[in-house]
């Protein structure tokens, strides 16, 4: 996927937010998101060189947490969250990878407690990441 602003390098920074019924979807490269939003891209910057928030490995997308923050994933600690997020909000992965939201998909995520499924997901991958090392 490319970047949404200069259409020509590759897009490692992927932000969802939900406002109301409408979920917006925004993908940058690096260079243009620093561009468009120093402070949170400042926040990337600094992130980035300690690797995936999971496993350390090379950092391959990041993005900001909703309620502040910023954070970086490998390819492979990205696919197994996501797949997960996928069983708790089916469709959600495909509205990631073509930025198209479904009413399904929206009605989903607000008919759950997000937080609880953030953390859910945090203790899977703390799991998957232990299952890895045990590899």
């Amino acid at each position: 996927m490319l970047c949404e602003i200069c259409e020509e390098r590759k897009a490692t920074i992927h932000l969802s937010q939900i406002d109301g019924e409408v979920v917006n979807h925004s993908h940058f490269c690096d260079a243009c998101f620093e561009a468009s939003n120093p402070a949170a891209g400042h926040g990337l910057r600094a992130v980035w060189p300690a690797g995936c928030k999971y496993c350390g490995g090379d950092p391959a997308i990041g993005g900001l947490h909703a309620l502040g923050g910023a954070w970086v994933m490998c390819e492979r600690c990205a696919d197994e969250f996501y797949r997960f997020l996928d069983q708790k909000w089916p469709g959600f992965v495909e509205c990631a990878r073509t930025a198209t939201v479904t009413p399904e998909l929206i009605a989903g995520i607000q008919g759950t407690d997000r937080a609880a499924v953030i953390r859910e997901a945090e203790e899977h991958m703390r799991k998957s990441i232990a299952n890895r090392s045990a590899e």
